[in-house]
């Protein structure tokens, strides 16, 4: 626990060496930093501001899917990186079944990662541990 604690200090220390120096030479300087801190800070507001009205809307799994993508070429203050299973309270083999409707093309381990970051799991896409999807 110790090595983490001096881990995070050292990164912490780089960081403000960083903004220091880039203040210093007039590129950057902490109100810049501090404004971008407040935009962070808003993000968690903002989502569950966007999931309160996903969620009192009607809508298909295709619907939710496509109302919380994030545009990669945002700020990362923008993305809210919602997630339609713990956010949206959608059922993961719903969801699973409609992955693989959608794209039936991919192999098993395609659409394992494809669910990784909602925590998805083999069996949410129908597979069995030692089962090839067909």
């Amino acid at each position: 626990m110790q090595k983490v604690l001096n881990y995070a200090k050292l990164v912490d220390n780089h960081v403000w060496m960083i903004v220091e120096t880039l203040d210093r030479k007039g590129i950057l300087d902490w109100s810049d930093v501090n404004e971008t801190e407040a935009l962070y800070s808003q993000k968690e507001k903002k989502k569950q501001s966007r999931v309160k009205t996903l969620l009192e809307q009607d809508l298909t799994i295709p619907e939710y899917l496509e109302a919380i993508v994030d545009n990669p070429d945002l700020p990362g203050y923008e993305k809210l990186g919602i997630d339609p299973i713990k956010d949206l309270n959608l059922n993961p083999f719903e969801l699973g079944i409609h992955l693989r409707e959608k794209n039936p093309e991919l192999t098993k381990e395609q659409y394992l990662d494809l669910g990784k970051s909602w925590n998805m799991k083999p069996d949410h896409f129908g597979f069995k541990a030692s089962q090839n999807p067909a």
